[in-house]
């Protein structure tokens, strides 16, 4: 139950997080949290009743500003104009199969580029892609 969930609880995550060293995702969790709660308590199914109990939970790590990284990133940030030519990129016959679906899967998932190509084939098999899911018989000898 959302009700139970207090502060106390919210900024223990958060510290797990951080004293295992992973300080950036300690703020992305946190983040996330503080989101879903502001809109939780907008929801009256949720009966927060306006009380988000992340809202104080103050933040561990403070990362710096470094406007090289950002240059960085903004210059391999696909734009609008790359992403509409992926599809035909992906047409062509000399890209592998299984890039294709791979990059295809990222970009229907929004997945990070490992955790797509780490998927085994049980968890891709449910997916339909807009037909019906794909079976697979096995023949037994």
């Amino acid at each position: 139950m959302l009700k139970a969930i207090t502060a106390d609880d919210i900024a223990n995550v958060r510290s797990s997080i951080y004293n295992r060293g992973k300080r950036p995702q300690s703020n992305h969790v946190l983040r996330v949290l503080k989101a879903f709660f502001r809109w939780a308590t907008n929801e009256p199914s949720s009966r927060l009743k306006k009380s988000n109990p992340a809202r104080d939970v103050k933040f561990l790590y403070k990362q710096k500003s470094d406007p090289e990284r950002v240059k960085r990133l903004k210059g391999r940030t696909p734009t609008i104009d790359d992403l509409s030519r992926l599809p035909f990129l992906l047409a062509n016959e000399r890209v592998f199969p299984q890039v294709r679906t791979a990059t295809r899967l990222a970009e229907y998932s929004a997945q990070r580029r490992l955790t797509v190509l780490s998927a085994e084939q049980e968890d891709v098999r449910q997916l339909s892609f807009g037909r019906a899911p794909h079976r697979v018989s096995r023949r037994v000898a």
